[in-house]
């Protein structure tokens, strides 16, 4: 296995989000206006699609096996009570290695059984929206996997 050189730009990482409701709209929008590769949003219902589009008209809506597939670091930004079936549906299509994370508030680490199952990594962003995240990790939450639901872990837990 060849690695890159330690001075050589690493790759950024290729983003996809399930779910193209309030919040993974949103998270959409906010990766994409930081630069970061959006693979593609997943949305089911007419108003997730024009949400989607609304909101992130650069990122391609696409089925979610496909976005989950392509992606590095997968967002689940599913409803509470869909969270674990989705993750099981989609553990079919994702790799050792790759990061899947959670926007639940409801469903702690364990939700994403399925996906650690095949090697995946996994990582949750703080439980409530008024929850302070320290400065090192508000930005890079997704691309954290820690094990730990709780930002003060995340941030502190080496890489």
């Amino acid at each position: 296995m060849t690695h890159p050189r330690p001075h050589a730009p690493a790759r950024p990482h290729a983003y996809g989000v399930v779910g193209a409701g309030r919040v993974g709209s949103v998270v959409a929008a906010r990766l994409h206006a930081a630069g970061r590769p959006v693979v593609g949003i997943s949305a089911r219902s007419q108003a997730s699609l024009l949400r989607a589009r609304t909101l992130v008209p650069e990122v391609p809506v696409r089925p979610a096996a496909d976005v989950a597939a392509d992606c590095d670091v997968l967002v689940l930004a599913v409803p509470d009570d869909a969270l674990v079936a989705v993750c099981e549906e989609l553990s079919t299509v994702l790799r050792p290695g790759q990061v899947v994370v959670h926007t639940s508030g409801r469903h702690g680490l364990d939700a994403l059984s399925a996906a650690t199952r095949v090697g995946a990594q996994w990582g949750s962003p703080p439980p409530t929206p008024s929850e302070r995240w320290p400065r090192t990790s508000r930005r890079s939450w997704v691309a954290r996997p820690c094990g730990s639901t709780t930002p003060t872990a995340c941030a502190t837990t080496p890489r």
